[in-house]
């Protein structure tokens, strides 16, 4: 059993929180733990590409005209309704 406690992400960004800004709102720690959550939520839909069809292009195109890949829009929306509802941003941009 190790002796050190485990780290998350979740402890170190409130660790890093607690030693550098005492006084801080907690807003910034807040959206970045939800963007660390997007991010094990793609991670999961990426290990599992394959089996629920998220690989390969999509049938709609970006704003550059390119050919949008389904992972990208995944991600996209995953990230944009992680943090659509919770007040700490006035706007998202995305390509």
């Amino acid at each position: 059993m190790p002796s050190a406690a485990l780290m998350t992400i979740e402890r170190h960004i409130l660790e890093a929180q607690k030693e550098s800004a005492p006084q801080a709102t907690g807003v910034l720690t807040q959206l970045l733990y939800d963007i660390a959550l997007s991010a094990k939520i793609i991670a999961r839909e990426t290990t599992r590409a394959g089996l629920v069809n998220i690989l390969g292009s999509a049938d709609t195109k970006n704003v550059y005209g390119e050919q949008q890949q389904k992972l990208d829009i995944f991600a996209n929306d995953v990230i944009f309704k992680m943090n659509d509802h919770t007040g700490r941003l006035c706007v998202m941009a995305s390509e």
